[in-house]
This record gives C-alpha cells, sequence and structure tokens, in this order.
C-alpha cells in the first residue's frame, strides 16, 4: 500500500500512483470546452474534483488488444476518459467512470441533480454509496482500500 500526502488533491493521488506503474498508458487532459459541452449534453454539473482530474488526466487510453488488460492499472482497475462516461442503466444522473476486473465492477460518480451529487457508487443491481466524493474514491484507490470492493448503502430509487 502507498503512502499518500493527505494534502494532495485526488489528481495528484491518482497521478502519483499511475507513475509508480511505468508501463501504464497515459491519456491526455480533456479539453476544459469539451468537458462543458458533455455537461450540457448531459444537463449535469460535474464537481471541482472530478474536472480537475478529466482535465488533467481524463482516465488511461482504450485498450489496444482483445484481452483488455493493456490498459488497467496493477489492481485492475480501468478509468475511462470523458469520451466513454455512460450514464448507468438505473439513472441517467450517475456515469461509470471506472470499471475493475474488466468490468466485474463498475464505480459511477452522481453529476445530475440530486442530494447525491458528486458521490461515488458501486454499480450492481442497484447503487451503493462507497465514497461522498471522488476525492474520498481517490484516497481508497491508491489506498487500495477494501471498501471498494464492498457496498455501502443503496441509494434510495426515488433519488434516481
Amino acid at each position: 500500500m502507498m503512502q499518500v500526502d493527505k494534502n494532495m488533491t485526488a489528481t495528484q493521488r491518482i497521478r502519483q500512483h499511475w507513475d509508480n506503474q511505468p508501463c501504464l498508458p497515459r491519456h491526455r487532459g480533456a479539453d476544459p470546452k469539451a468537458i462543458d459541452a458533455f455537461e450540457a449534453r448531459h444537463s449535469v454539473v460535474v464537481p471541482a474534483d472530478f474536472r480537475e482530474y478529466l482535465r488533467e488526466l481524463n482516465g488511461l487510453p482504450e485498450a489496444k488488444t482483445r484481452e483488455g488488460w493493456d490498459n488497467v492499472d496493477s489492481t485492475g482497475f480501468e478509468f475511462l476518459p470523458l469520451a466513454m462516461l455512460r450514464p448507468t442503466e438505473q439513472s441517467a444522473r450517475f456515469f461509470v467512470f471506472a470499471r475493475w476486473a474488466l468490468g466485474d465492477m463498475s464505480y459511477a460518480i452522481c453529476l445530475g441533480p440530486s442530494r447525491h451529487h458528486g458521490r461515488v457508487v458501486v454499480v450492481g443491481d442497484s447503487l451503493h454509496v462507497i465514497a461522498g466524493s471522488f476525492e474520498e474514491f481517490a484516497q481508497m484507490y491508491v489506498e487500495d482500500s477494501m471498501s471498494l470492493y464492498g457496498g455501502g448503502p443503496a441509494v434510495d430509487a426515488s433519488d434516481y
């Protein structure tokens, strides 16, 4: 487990984690105008911590092999670039931004108007909150917290 400076932003934590994996392919940051267009197209608001992440890192490049393992980190996480963010089946407010073990588990962030705005959920038959923000998710990710692999409280279906 990597020691993380608590004063680092989510983006800095993830960048440092990825820098320790020299064979991991990198993606260019998203153009701020592309983020604005995404927000307008989906009628959502990207929280500041997630916006910084997209602007600076923008996920990992798409896999180049059929097996798909060439764009995952050492723990099996794949981070999707802005162009690949899609709403979950359960709600148009939650957008999948990361997958673990080639999609065995997906992670989404609430970008739509909701009391859950900015929260990160594990996507399954329902949505389960695992982090109150992308910042909190990033901390869990770089520490490889076991909380990433379980389910937190379910999001009330009326909030979808």
